[in-house]
């Protein structure tokens, strides 16, 4: 209904979010780490009504659904923010540490443990609050935060949510503090190679870069192992760094033959790194299974403004 619009961001869409109704935005299951980040760019519509920011959500018991919405970052009627874990109030900091009608970015880190856990929040890159203690909702609730949401609350507090990250505690990249970041969209500008088909017309890339699901122009192809590489935009802005590739694919099922797909990284005319197979179902469909990150290029080297103009991307049947 009325609960979700979307506005203009920091560079592109934001998501808002209506405060006066209980609802949520929810990733699906991202991770079993006990360690979770997440960073978000937000801004508040008005002074005087409490709100919630964001969450880190637990399974249930036996592990086999996102259940708990255990560790609040909240803002509060006089423009602190607080950290509830498990429903308490366990720190808050000074009044009117955001104002309103402008842009701020929160990151919280949590470790997930029933007497050990600990909890750190920044706002623009400085430490506001922490905390040391149960961060498992009790012993009886799986050890690790599995999910992230963005949350309504209060009575007209309008909140508009931007430029989203979550990391967890594993790997070598990206597993820690990533600070202020910028989700940048580029569209494939040019065919670079392959061999699936284009429904319409010669040119590929030209079926797969709308800015909106267009279920009129598509690639197909039912042979395993073609594919299509697509050359991009340049990005729009130029960043200090670059932390990863999110590649994106709308895809569908058609006939009786089951075909899955990897999507692609290539580091220019050279090596080319897939990700794990991925099967669409029988309806156009963008949703976790087919959104993949790519934390360096195809070569294992860490990623540049440079290495983003000159790299490919694109996807192969399997």
């Amino acid at each position: 209904g009325d609960a979700y619009d979307i506005d203009a961001g920091r560079t592109g869409n934001a998501l808002v979010v209506d405060a006066g109704v209980a609802v949520s935005v929810s990733t699906p299951w991202l991770t079993t780490n006990r360690t979770m980040i997440a960073g978000f760019a937000f801004k508040l519509s008005a002074s005087g009504n409490a709100g919630y920011l964001g969450t880190l959500r637990q399974p249930d018991g036996d592990g086999t659904s996102v259940a708990y919405e255990n560790l609040d970052i909240r803002v509060t009627a006089n423009l602190a923010l607080n950290l509830w874990v498990a429903g308490v109030t366990n720190n808050t900091t000074a009044n009117n540490i955001v104002t309103t009608g402008n842009w701020y970015y929160l990151e919280i880190k949590a470790y997930c443990d029933n007497t050990s856990g600990t909890v750190e929040v920044r706002l623009d890159g400085t430490p506001v609050m922490t905390y040391t203690g149960d961060t498992q909702l009790g012993s009886t609730t799986p050890n690790y935060f599995s999910s992230f949401a963005f949350r309504g609350g209060g009575v007209s507090q309008r909140i508009t949510f931007d430029d989203l990250y979550i990391c967890d505690g594993s790997g070598s990249t990206n597993n820690d503090f990533l600070g202020d970041c910028r989700v940048q969209t580029i569209w494939p500008d040019g065919d670079a190679s392959g061999n699936m088909t284009a429904n319409s017309g010669s040119d590929e890339y030209a079926m797969v870069n709308s800015h909106t699901l267009n279920t009129s122009n598509y690639i197909k192809d039912t042979t395993t192992g073609n594919q299509c590489v697509f050359t991009y935009e340049s990005l729009p802005i130029t960043p200090n760094t670059v932390l990863g590739v999110m590649v994106t694919t709308e895809s569908m099922l058609s006939g009786n033959l089951m075909r899955g797909h990897r999507a692609l990284s290539q580091n220019g005319a050279g090596t080319i790194n897939a990700t794990t197979q991925l099967f669409p179902t029988t309806a156009w469909a963008q949703h976790g299974s087919t959104t993949e990150v790519f934390e360096t290029d195809a070569d294992g080297s860490a990623w540049t403004p440079n290495l983003i103009d000159t790299a490919r991307w694109g996807v192969r049947v399997v």
